[in-house]
Formats: C-alpha cells, sequence, structure tokens
C-alpha cells in the first residue's frame, strides 16, 4: 500500500543483516488442517490478505459444521479453530486488518438466500448478517478492498434469462448505493461463478461463467472504484467451442492481473488449463499459456494467486488416468515471472503416491508468500483438509532479521536494493529502523508492511541526503515488514538496526 493509508495504520515518529537467507520453494510439508479424522472434512478454501496471513475454511460433514483456522506467512496453522455455525458456506475473504467476511447460504423456505457475515479478526460478528440475494441459487462470490470496503456477486434470474449484479458495501456493511448490473442475458443462459479482485485503487475485474445448455463460456469486466464499467463483457478465451470453465483470477495492487480457466475439447474427455495475462488497462497480454504439460482426463480445477510485482502461480488437480501409478489424482502447480515466462516446471504440491487430491485453492500475499489448499482422500480415514506452504521462485534475495539485530558492513551499488524482513508479533508497542553509515555515497530506506518496497511503493521513505536514517513506528500491526536499501548512489559499509518493543 502507499503513505495514503499509512496514517490509519501507523503513528510515525522521527525521520528516516544477514542472519537466515529466505529459501524459495516448499517451506513446509504436507500439513494435514483437521484435527478430527473420522468422517468427511471437504471443500477448503484459502484466502490470503495482502499482507501474508491466510484463512482456510472447510466443512466437517460428519458434525455437519464448518471451521476456519489462520495460518501465518511462514505456513503455520494457528492452535485455534473457529467454529462457523452455518447451514452452507460458500465463499471467504480476508482484509488487511484480518477482519474477514463468510458468505452463507440458507435454503430455508422462509428466508431464503445468501448472507454476508463480517467478523472481526478474533472472529466476532462486526454486525448483524447481510442478506444480499433472497435467490437460493444466487451463488456468485465476494472481495474486499484495500481500504475495507467489499463486494458481493450474485445472479437474479430476469424475464428472459439472469442478470449478474454486485452490491458495494463500506468496512462496517453499509450498502453504497444500488445493485450494479455486471452482465444480462435474454437466451435463458445462467450467470454466476467466478470471482473478483482488486487493485490498490480500489479498481475491481469481475469474472462469471456463461452456462447455456450445460455449455458454459468464461466472461469478465472491468468497474472503477465507484462502480462504474470500464469496458463491456468479453469472453476471457478465444475458443468458444467444447466448454470452458472456471474463471479464477488474481491481482496485483497496480491493477496487473491473470485470469484462468479449464478448457474441454469437443466430443473429447481432454481437458486442460489456461491463464491469461492482462495488463491495467484491462487488455491482454500475449497469448493465453497452457499449465499442464500433457493433456488431462477431467476438469483441472484450476486456482491462480498473484504476488506483487505481478508474478504469478496456478495451481490443478491432475489426474494420472494417463499415466502413473493409475487412477491416482494429485496437486500440482506452476509459477511464471512477471513477463508471464515460466520460473521453472510443474511440480506436485501433494505426492504423486500418496493420498488421493482435489479441488485445489492457491492463496497469496504481496510479498510472494503462498499456501495451496485441498482435500485429500485416504481409503482409512475419509477426506481431510491439507495445505502446503511455499514462496515464489521469484523472490529477490531477502535477509531475515531477529529483533535487536545489528547487520554490518552493508554496501550496494547505484540502483541497486537490498531487502530485509522481520515479524512482529501483536501487542507490539513501538518499532524501530535505524541506519547509519559513513559520509560515501546514498543508501536509502524504504519501508512496507507485508511486501516489498519499491520506488513508487512504500509507507515510510526518510529520502535524507547520505546514509543516517531512522524512524520509529508506532502500534504496529502483527505480520511481516519489509526494510529495503536502494543506492540513490553507490554507498559502503552501513550498518542497519532493526528493534520492536
Amino acid at each position: 500500500m502507499l503513505l495514503k493509508s499509512l496514517a490509519s495504520l501507523f503513528c510515525v515518529a522521527g525521520a528516516a543483516l544477514l542472519s537466515q537467507a529466505v529459501q524459495a520453494g516448499a517451506v513446509s510439508d504436507v500439513i494435514t488442517v483437521n484435527t478430527y479424522l473420522p468422517g468427511h472434512q471437504m471443500a477448503p478454501g484459502v484466502v490470503s490478505s495482502p499482507t501474508g496471513e491466510k484463512l482456510i475454511a472447510w466443512r466437517d460433514e460428519t458434525q455437519n459444521t464448518y471451521y476456519l483456522q489462520r495460518i501465518d506467512t511462514a505456513g503455520v496453522l494457528s492452535p485455534n479453530k473457529m467454529l462457523l455455525p452455518f447451514e452452507q458456506a460458500t465463499a471467504i475473504a480476508t482484509a488487511r486488518s484480518g477482519n474477514f467476511i463468510v458468505v452463507s447460504r440458507s435454503q430455508f423456505s422462509a428466508q431464503p438466500g445468501y448472507l454476508i457475515n463480517l467478523y472481526d479478526r478474533n472472529g466476532n460478528l462486526i454486525s448483524a448478517p447481510i442478506r444480499y440475494s433472497t435467490n437460493p441459487n444466487a451463488a456468485g462470490g465476494v472481495s474486499i478492498a484495500p481500504n475495507g470496503s467489499f463486494v458481493a456477486v450474485y445472479s437474479e434470474p430476469s424475464p428472459l434469462g439472469y442478470t449478474l449484479f454486485m452490491k458495494r458495501y463500506t468496512a462496517t456493511g453499509t450498502q453504497i448505493g444500488y445493485a450494479i448490473p455486471i452482465a444480462q442475458t435474454t437466451n435463458g443462459a445462467l450467470l454466476g461463478g467466478g470471482g473478483v479482485a482488486f487493485d490498490d485503487a480500489g479498481n475491481m475485474t469481475v469474472t462469471w461463467m456463461n452456462i447455456l445448455l450445460s455449455v458454459p463460456d468464461v466472461w469478465m469486466r472491468r468497474f472503477d472504484a465507484s462502480g462504474t464499467p470500464t469496458n463491456t463483457p468479453a469472453t476471457v478465451h478465444s475458443n468458444t467451442a467444447g466448454t470452458q470453465t472456471g474463471g479464477s483470477i488474481a491481482m496485483n495492487s497496480s491493477g496487473n492481473f491473470v485470469i484462468g480457466w479449464c478448457d474441454n475439447q469437443p466430443n473429447t474427455n481432454i481437458w486442460n488449463a489456461y491463464v491469461q495475462r492482462y495488463n491495467v488497462l484491462g487488455h491482454p497480454v500475449n497469448d493465453p499459456i497452457r499449465l499442464n504439460a500433457t493433456d488431462l482426463p477431467r476438469e483441472p480445477s484450476l486456482s491462480v494467486a498473484m504476488m506483487d510485482d505481478g508474478s504469478f502461480v496456478a495451481t490443478w488437480n491432475t489426474d494420472s488416468a494417463f499415466g502413473a501409478p493409475p487412477g491416482k489424482a494429485a496437486i500440482k502447480a506452476r509459477q511464471f515471472r512477471s513477463d508471464g515466462t515460466p520460473a521453472g516446471n510443474e511440480f506436485y504440491v501433494s505426492p504423486p503416491d500418496g493420498d488421493s487430491g482435489e479441488a485445489a485453492n492457491v492463496a497469496m500475499d504481496m510479498a510472494g508468500n503462498f499456501v495451496v489448499g485441498w482435500q485429500s482422500y485416504n481409503a482409512v480415514t475419509g477426506y481431510d483438509a491439507k495445505i502446503r506452504a511455499f514462496k515464489m521462485d521469484t523472490l529477490p534475495p531477502t535477509q531475515i532479521l531477529i529483533n535487536g539485530q545489528t547487520v554490518q558492513g552493508i554496501s550496494g551499488a547505484t540502483d541497486s536494493w537490498k531487502y530485509f524482513k522481520i515479524t512482529v508479533p501483536a501487542g507490539t508497542k513501538n518499532l524501530s529502523v535505524n541506519m547509519t553509515g559513513s559520509q560515501i555515497g546514498d543508501g536509502d530506506v524504504y519501508f512496507r508492511w507485508g511486501g516489498y518496497p519499491t520506488l513508487s511503493k512504500w509507507e515510510i521513505r526518510p529520502a535524507l541526503n547520505g546514509n543516517n536514517e531512522a524512524f520509529t513506528v508506532g502500534t504496529p500491526p502483527a505480520g511481516d515488514f519489509y526494510i529495503a536499501i536502494h543506492g540513490y548512489s553507490a554507498y559502503t559499509s552501513n550498518n542497519l538496526t532493526v528493534r520492536y518493543w
């Protein structure tokens, strides 16, 4: 986030490492989230706040309820599970603050429809549940903007088909204006599914499926922060033959985004997974990218996530009916650089010779930490909710700091960057950053919560001449803070101390 959001998060006083290198790739083994093993634990959904914290929610079929649990930026599960007392939960979203939304579906004939349940980070309801649609089959999704406001997308029947709407709300759940139509059909086609993504300015992109005679296509439309459309509805894919499903979307703070979908060739059982890159204007960038190396015999259940520099990852479930061992489904993923070139080959998230895996979801923060969640099947325990944590292979070298550590002898060339990270616990009163150095050159400190600083994206930047810069942050939120030293001109022998108390 830029400095505009700083006032509500920090009190800044003053002006303005070498311990353990961050490792790219997997940072955890496969973790079973549910502690109650008998029966089926189904349909895990994973989301991330921009600043790092993830949430996973899943359904316990045996106990007929839902649970939600937090995951920190290192992929470690919170010891506390939150019980979600819903008949059916259909979507989750989380904000920078840790507040989160659960969309629930009610099928009671007296009060059918979909409700927004808005919670603070401790699991307390912020407002009474908001019924945004009385259609028991409205479907749709929810997403939270950087300022905490949010939108709900849903479909309603119309005389000749369906209309897809969105409703906008403040961070406390007050509706903003009227429902905004996104798309409408006149041929009886059903509109639903897909997702919503925001950039830092509040501009959004909505994706959905247009389903006619059970043959869907994937569509998208862009809106500005006021909810005004900036383009007409458009198909994501150029191939309109066969079946196109999905519409998973991921966007960075600048407004670049990717949309993923699954393609079934006509009259075959061959499926493939694709992503299309878009620029901030919503225009396609280059051709679609095929993800899977070999054809798949069933729908891949694709999910995508993007870090702030535009690098992205896609996950999908594969089925080895075309390979070995036969009949074993697994979760695969592939990483891409910001220009769309692969950062390596596809890889297994879940072991190919372990429990069967399906229904993968991926969630990533601005700094490239991501978690994949899926449901696995074991003949003894049934279905379980699993996760595995990763870091993008595209991350720059980053040095992890411990509280009070001084890193000495830092040097950098003109226009170079040195990156550091410190994790601050909840309840911290102050966080100080202090760089000292010689009179040679000019190193500038950049500071950002949850993401790598750049020349245009930072929350504190003293911008002083020389190599002596310091500041203190009051009541910082819990999470990861990134400190960068940019070489305004070449500098040598700087020292950096970061401390919280």
